[in-house]
């Protein structure tokens, strides 16, 4: 079986101008968003290209006002104080409107871009499901909320200013040349060997060590969240002293590369304040001897320091910013990965799902499914060469037993249409309801309290949890002996930590219950993956009864997989796998 090459990937340009077009480009849910959006970028920008001229009006009334106290000018000075104070104005109310136009972009930047890779992550390609499973897409929570809002962040704030150092750049420049265009072409001249020398040394070097620090950070995150998923086994094994010098072995690798990613930064920062610092004397160096010898003014002099300052300032501004260009090239490349992740799909094989066969609801043919290894590596091929073969009609049940590994759960999750991978054909019924091992009790919008109601309705939103009948959720609720919640209906709780494996596997029985007797679709099929493993016998074959008892009159179908030989009596047909 063909594969492909590892997760695909962009340049940091490529990352952010795609996270751009979305909020500039593309229509968005919010209506008004994409307008919204254009207006608060052109404010932004206007901002900043009108206080950078201010500046430049700043300095052109302190040359004369340097002017007018050294010719002893009283009127002048004073026409030129107050000239100064409504320029100084001028910048307070810039540089506000500035960041205000600029905080507003990036929240609507971030909420769109989010919107957006949320699309792709939960979309049809079932990112967040295939990731999983293979294990090659690390911390997609991380990528997807704190990279996202640290390029809005840091790809905003360079922005923002970039249009103010252009005008400055621009304007004083003008300036310098006029005042003495010897001076300018020197002063030049060495503001750009110092920036393409610095740029062409340490950028790369920060950007590969920047990720390095950011792939140990989410890892540590990633432990720590698992230690609190499951941490009852951990209790249970009293391993805590494990996991502590387990973390603390992470934490130690995060250090040492936060240590080298110091060490390349500090020599950076002592290489770029020896730069700044000659800088600083530099347009001294040259314009003093001119003052002396009345080549020109003393206000020229002032001028050039002064402008000169601000063009260094303007031209460092990227090597002042390495940190966020290192920060942004790395996180833009996890985003991308994220992104990308469908278009990196290893294998070539698929299987064929081209819909339902005549007179059957369920249809394998010669299915070898391909799961993937931990690796770029071959991939694994689950069950006998020959592939697994069987029809299941209308009222008809089947049990899929075997081994564990052998690939029950992975041929049950390619008749569910979730997993493709693999060689042969399965024909199917449209109506699939599927019960994992693992039940999924989710969170609410702002915490993990949620209603009962609402559990008991998902996946259908919120908002119409309450439009099925309280008898019918009752019913339910009472076949999967948890009649006694029946009150809690309405109250707001965190259900996955209050009720047992068992009772979670009962709730989301009931949970299917309720839809197919909601939807009443003609032909369902249901797929159970070891839905009562936490359950007893006894509770196990009541919801067996209760299930039959739907599906039946529809016309429907059950598949299962499990181990207990007491399943065998609720179906009809056997497969093992071997």
């Amino acid at each position: 079986m063909a594969q492909k090459g590892p997760l695909v990937k962009s340049t940091p340009a490529d990352g952010v101008i795609e996270l751009l077009k979305h909020v500039l480009v593309r229509k968005h849910r919010h209506g008004w968003g994409r307008c919204q959006a254009w207006t608060w970028l052109v404010s932004m920008v206007w901002a900043a290209v009108l206080h950078g001229r201010a500046f430049i009006e700043f300095t052109a009334v302190q040359a004369g006002s340097i002017n007018a106290v050294k010719d002893f000018n009283k009127g002048a000075f004073w026409a030129g104080r107050r000239r100064m104070l409504m320029v100084i104005l001028k910048l307070v109310g810039f540089s506000a409107a500035q960041t205000f136009a600029a905080e507003k972009f990036k929240n609507i930047w971030r909420r769109v871009s989010t919107e957006a890779l949320l699309s792709v992550y939960l979309g049809d390609g079932s990112i967040y499901y295939r990731a999983k499973l293979t294990g090659t897409l690390s911390n997609p929570d991380h990528r997807l909320m704190s990279d996202v809002q640290s390029i809005v962040d840091d790809v905003t704030d360079i922005s923002k200013m970039l249009p103010e150092h252009m005008t400055n750049v621009v304007g004083l420049t003008g300036v310098m040349w006029r005042t003495s265009p010897f001076a300018c072409t020197i002063l030049w001249s060495y503001v750009l060997v110092v920036t393409v020398t610095s740029r062409t040394y340490f950028e790369q070097q920060t950007s590969r060590l920047e990720l390095a620090v950011q792939a140990a950070a989410a890892h540590c995150r990633y432990a720590l969240q698992r230690i609190h998923e499951c941490a009852e086994g951990i209790a249970f094994y009293g391993a805590a002293g494990a996991e502590q010098q387990r973390l603390v072995g992470m934490v130690n690798q995060l250090a040492a590369e936060e240590s080298r990613l110091l060490v390349t930064a500090g020599v950076f920062g002592s290489v770029e304040r020896l730069f700044s610092w000659i800088a600083s004397i530099l347009p001294s160096m040259i314009m003093a001897p001119r003052f002396w010898s009345g080549l020109n003014k003393f206000a020229d002099y002032s001028q050039m320091v002064n402008g000169f300052r601000k063009v260094k300032d303007a031209l460092f501004f990227l090597a002042d910013n390495y940190d966020k260009l290192a920060s942004i090239t790395a996180r833009v490349e996890r985003v991308e990965e994220l992104r990308c992740f469908s278009k990196s799909d290893r294998f070539a094989g698929k299987i064929a799902l081209p819909g339902p066969s005549r007179g059957a609801l369920i249809e394998v043919k010669g299915v070898r499914v391909a799961v993937p290894s931990s690796t770029w590596g071959p991939a694994k091929w689950l069950g006998s060469s020959q592939g697994v073969s069987f029809t299941l009609h209308q009222g008809g049940t089947l049990l899929i037993q075997g081994e564990s590994g052998v690939g029950k759960s992975s041929l049950l999750r390619s008749i569910a249409g979730i997993w493709d991978d693999g060689l042969g054909t399965i024909c199917r019924a449209d109506n699939i309801y599927f019960l994992p091992q693992t039940p999924y009790l989710p969170a609410g919008h702002v915490s993990a309290a949620t209603t009962l109601r609402a559990q008991l309705a998902y996946p259908a939103a919120a908002a119409s949890a309450g439009g099925t009948e309280d008898a019918v959720l009752h019913h339910a609720l009472d076949e999967v002996k948890l009649g006694h919640l029946f009150d809690q209906l309405d109250d707001a709780k965190d259900w996955n930590t209050m009720l047992s494996g068992g009772e979670k596997q009962r709730l989301v029985f009931a949970r299917l219950l309720i839809r197919l007797r909601v939807q009443a679709a003609e032909d369902p099929v249901v797929l159970l993956d070891e839905a009562t493993s936490a359950c007893s016998e006894q509770t196990e074959e009541r919801l067996y009864h209760a299930l039959l008892e739907c599906i039946q009159p529809r016309k429907g179908a059950v598949i299962t997989v499990g181990h207990r030989s007491s399943l065998r009596k609720f179906h009809q047909q056997l497969v093992t796998l071997e």
